[in-house]
């Protein structure tokens, strides 16, 4: 479609910020940036692009970089020496190492500090405060710039200045004061010179060889006679071009020169003619009254930007992706600003976008593509079909009326079989159309009959042998070869319906009012009824998902989403990025994408990322309201969608192939501060992947940008912080700012995330955040500081411990002394020699000798045992078995007594801690089995290991035993004799120092009988003398 403005539509496009410009086949949207979107001063005199991204223009009040999402400004500053150097330069230009450098005429030039984000002088040593004409760059990307003394060379990658000799007319040129040449390269390598003589220029070229330039006189230029002049500076800023045939041709802001090489003139070509274009080498050229000019790369045609009237071009830059960005001026200085005109896509194809005979717009309604590639259209309040062939020629096909001298039936929906294809019209009938014969018939009801015709069809599925019909009255389904039809499902009111699909399971999903959602099986019987939100809308069209879940066209409402198996939904609305929240059809890409029909343009949704992509007029699209049932998905892909003003059609493979394909932008941080001051790296942060803060910092924000100067709003852009977020944090394009606060001192990975024009997440940056550590925050530090205050009362509690542990130790050996003397009493001593006198007095020397023998034995053994920590196994025996010795020849009639230790591996290896079993064997003694009277008592004394750090002794009497079964559990009574007193106390000090839970137990022999005996149960510490 062709759009043609008048200078009131260009003026009032400009207002609005968009405008469609078309020429041969190429459609540009235009946008106006000014003073309220950031910009300086809405007068731009130059622009250019550098390779990182930037976007740099000069304005009347300094210098601004774009990065398609906000301005940053530069301006003179006096009491700064980094700001810019004159309020209002004149030219900005790039060279091969990315460097920025800034022209002011009759000033020095300077050159943009990326890394502090200030300027600084270009030139040094002689030249570094020359003045300046012009400057540009040759064909290598070296700077060239015409100083008031001399054409000076710089390499930006050697740093080296060299002045080349310049030969004009024969003579050597010693200055070029108070002339200030405009200079320029061709494409072919030769240097031009441009010398202003009021309206009128001298142009001269040269080829510089080694260090010498000879200029040789190309042509006069006249300004005179343009409107603009008297509004401009004058500079003209030339760009020279030489086609194949050697012609040169002149590119400024007054126009387009060819060069007359006989009468040595630059002739200006306000009209180009179709056979000229061919030679013109020069891609896009304004024209003071037409505006830009572009040549469509692609069939070469021309496309004419034009502008309102009394606006002039001033200047404009074409980058890398096609994007024109241009700025205008005018005598008012009013609706200026930055231009920027994005070439349109031509991904949709449109029919019937055209007036039809009534002089208005077609609305579409049913739509099919056939097996033959025949697109047919049905239209309101149109009997006819439209029928488009393949090769685009088109037909209109009309329905047989029901008698002679009736109107054609309305087709309101088809479905294609194997052989042809179904018609069902708005009055209830059935038709078909058979491909091979090109002959169609009323089917159902057959003239003639009494069958009644199905009321309100709305939708029709073919399903093999028979068709599933979606009328006002409910679902039928349609017997082809007996030409029956049988109401299979009622809808709860008639007119309830409104959609019918296949739920790609044999069954079907019905589209209802009051947001239902109702499934029928292979036999449309129901099966299934789900509600979508509040129940206020219409489920208009149901699109099955890949994971057993379905998408709903809610008219009013929104996208629905339900999942059957669990009756979970979510509702997607423009809140989420819909274009409309009116939907009236949904298909779905082999990506998994959704493609949505609404009130505002076409809608794609990415299950996968969750994002919303709106195509408009801005993408190509010619239609903005979408019909009802007007939707169509070719086997091919091919997607047809129909509504007032016609039909689009297209393949989503072919705008993700073609968007991926242009998937090279660059996502970058473009600012940093510390505490809301602006912070400087090593490097610019669009050039490292490190940023190191200062020691002390513990915050930071950050604003990220992904150059796509072309459409920046339709990126959005998420970001996370390893250590610090779970989760990306998602951010629009409008404020895609970084923000932490209250960071430790460590090393972070800060991931970077940003959108393609499908929605994918597709560009991914990681940057190296690093806050190193004050010294007193390092680790090593911090951990000496702390053993420094630590160490005191670490000494205190050394000193304390040591302390206890003599304590301990001394009362242990007191408990020792106490102990030798509860087994030396006197009672015991009194008593042993008693029974060495008895024995006397019967004059039985041999006992006597024999139990004085081992009454000192004993004796002796008990001094020396309890004088050490630990004895040897057999030394404790030999003491327990003399004990028990003595005891029985005094109180021999009156017990026995065994003792075994055959459980106990490697005795003669064993050591114990020393007298803590005789206790309570004199306990038994005494106490146990010597009351006896009617029989004899016995001393069973068990000896078994428990581990490599204790024995376990345990000592059983069948004497009187306990009036009370009662047990003890690392606690003895009060009642008990001193000696087993102080064993139970040196266990406890034992355990204390050695942390352990070595136990006395003390119970009935037979717990439920009395006086029947007394069973000690005794854990003593041991050891093994290897490992002493």
């Amino acid at each position: 479609m062709k759009f043609s403005f008048t200078c009131a539509v260009a003026i009032l496009s400009a207002i609005c910020g968009n405008l469609f410009c078309q020429g041969g086949s190429s459609a540009y949207q235009r946008k106006t940036f000014t003073t309220e979107d950031g910009l300086p001063h809405n007068v731009i005199y130059s622009i250019a692009r550098d390779t990182t991204g930037f976007l740099w223009l000069i304005t009347w009040d300094g210098l601004s970089r774009f990065d398609g999402n906000e301005f940053r400004n530069y301006r003179h500053d006096p009491d700064d020496p980094g700001s810019l150097p004159f309020f209002m330069p004149s030219k900005v230009v790039t060279d091969r190492l990315n460097n920025v450098w800034i022209l002011t005429i009759g000033r020095p030039v300077y050159v943009y500090d990326r890394a502090a984000d200030n300027f600084k002088p270009g030139l040094i040593d002689e030249y570094r405060d020359a003045r300046a004409g012009d400057l540009t760059t040759d064909n290598s990307g070296n700077i060239w710039i015409a100083l008031d003394t001399v054409l000076l060379k710089y390499d930006p990658v050697t740093g080296e200045s060299v002045a080349v000799r310049q030969v004009r007319d024969g003579s050597m040129i010693r200055s070029t004061l108070f002339e200030y040449p405009q200079i320029d390269f061709d494409n072919m390598g030769n240097l031009w010179y441009v010398f202003e003589d009021y309206s009128n220029y001298r142009v001269y070229t040269g080829k510089v060889y080694a260090d010498t330039i000879t200029l040789r006189f190309a042509g006069s230029l006249s300004l005179q006679g343009y409107n603009s002049l008297s509004l401009r500076t004058s500079q003209m800023y030339p760009d020279v071009y030489v086609s194949n045939s050697g012609t040169a041709w002149l590119s400024c802001r007054y126009g387009l020169f060819r060069c007359d090489t006989v009468n040595k003139k630059f002739i200006p070509e306000n009209i180009i003619a179709p056979d000229q274009l061919n030679e013109i080498p020069v891609n896009c050229w304004v024209n003071e009254v037409t505006g830009i000019n572009i040549r469509n790369p692609g069939d070469g045609q021309l496309v004419n930007l034009p502008l309102a009237e009394g606006d002039y071009v001033e200047c404009f830059y074409t980058d890398r992706s096609g994007t024109v960005w241009s700025s205008n001026i005018n005598t008012t200085l009013e609706n200026l600003g930055l231009n920027r005109y994005t070439p349109v896509p031509e991904w949709f194809t449109h029919y019937l976008n055209g007036f039809n005979e009534t002089n208005s717009g077609n609305i579409v309604f049913p739509l099919l593509k056939d097996k033959n590639g025949e697109l047919w259209i049905g239209t309101r309040n149109q009997k006819y079909l439209h029928r488009i062939e393949a090769d685009g020629s088109e037909a209109r096909f009309l329905l047989p009326p029901d008698r002679p001298g009736e109107q054609s039936p309305h087709v309101k929906c088809m479905a294609e079989d194997e052989k042809g294809i179904w018609f069902g019209t708005t009055d209830g009938r059935l038709f078909y159309f058979r491909v091979e014969s090109q002959n169609v018939r009323q089917i159902y009801p057959l003239p003639g009959s009494d069958n009644p015709v199905i009321s309100g069809i709305h939708n029709i599925l073919n399903d093999v042998n028979s068709l599933v019909i979606n009328s006002s009255e409910g679902v039928y389904r349609f017997d082809k070869p007996s030409g029956r039809a049988e109401l299979c499902y009622r809808h709860p009111s008639p007119g309830t319906g409104f959609s019918l699909v296949k739920d790609g399971k044999g069954g079907f999903w019905l589209g209802s009012w009051g947001s239902l959602v109702i499934h029928l099986d292979s036999a449309l019987h129901k099966t299934g009824e789900f509600m979508i939100g509040d129940g206020e809308n219409i489920a208009e069209h149901i699109c099955p998902g890949d994971s057993n879940d379905i998408w709903v066209a809610l008219m009013g409402g929104g996208l629905g989403h339900l999942f059957p198996e669990s009756g979970k939904t979510e509702i997607l609305t423009t809140a989420d990025g819909l274009s409309n929240n009116i939907i009236y059809s949904i298909l779905r890409d082999t990506r998994g994408c959704l493609w949505i029909s609404t009130n505002d343009g076409l809608s794609m949704f990415n299950p996968e990322t969750r994002i919303f992509r709106n195509y408009g007029r801005s993408e190509g699209l010619l239609i903005s309201e979408f019909n009802s049932d007007s939707f169509f998905q070719a086997p091919s892909g091919e997607m047809f969608f129909g509504g007032i003003g016609g039909v689009v059609a297209f393949f989503p493979d072919s705008i993700t192939d073609n968007i991926r394909m242009n998937d090279k932008k660059n996502l970058a941080i473009t600012g940093i501060k510390v505490s809301g001051i602006n912070y400087n790296l090593d490097k610019a942060p669009y050039e490292t992947d490190t940023f190191r803060l200062r020691k002390g910092d513990n915050n930071f924000q950050a604003t990220m940008t992904l150059f796509d100067l072309a459409a920046p709003e339709r990126v959005k852009y998420r970001y996370r912080l390893s250590g610090r977020d779970n989760d990306w944090i998602v951010t629009g394009h409008k404020n895609p700012v970084i923000s932490y606060a209250n960071l430790t001192h460590r090393d972070y990975s800060l991931e970077l995330e940003a959108t393609n024009e499908l929605g994918e997440w597709a560009f991914r940056k990681t940057i190296l955040v690093t806050i190193p550590h004050r010294f007193y925050e390092h680790p090593v530090v911090r951990t000496a500081i702390l053993m420094l205050f630590l160490l005191p009362l670490f000494l205190v509690i050394v000193y304390y411990v040591r302390n206890q542990r003599l304590k301990d130790r001394q009362l242990l050996d007191r408990l020792r002394l106490e102990s030798l003397r509860s087994q030396m009493n006197p009672h015991f001593v009194f008593n042993s020699l008693s029974s060495i006198n008895y024995f006397i007095a019967k004059e039985d020397r041999l006992a006597a000798n024999e139990y004085i023998t081992d009454f000192s034995r004993l004796i002796r053994s008990i001094i020396d045992n309890l004088g050490e920590d630990y004895i040897s196994f057999d030394r404790e025996l030999r003491a327990l078995d003399d004990y028990l010795k003595l005891e029985h020849l005094r109180f021999g009639d009156r017990f026995t007594y065994k003792i075994s230790a055959e459980r106990i591996p490697s005795p003669e290896d064993v050591t114990v801690f020393p007298g803590m079993i005789q206790p309570f064997v004199e306990n038994a003694i005494w106490h146990g089995v010597r009351n006896l009277e009617e029989r004899k008592g016995h001393i069973n004394i068990v000896l078994d290991s428990a581990g490599p750090d204790r024995l376990i002794c345990t000592v059983e009497d069948d004497g009187i035993g306990r009036k009370k079964a009662m047990m003890f559990r690392g606690k003895l009574s009060d009642h008990r004799s001193r000696g087993i007193e102080l064993v139970c106390e040196r266990l406890r000090i034992f355990n204390t120092m050695s942390r352990n839970d070595f136990k006395i137990v003390i119970e009935d022999l037979y717990p439920d009988r009395e006086d029947t005996g007394t069973r000690v149960t005794v854990d003593i510490p041991a050891g093994r003398k290897n490992l002493k």
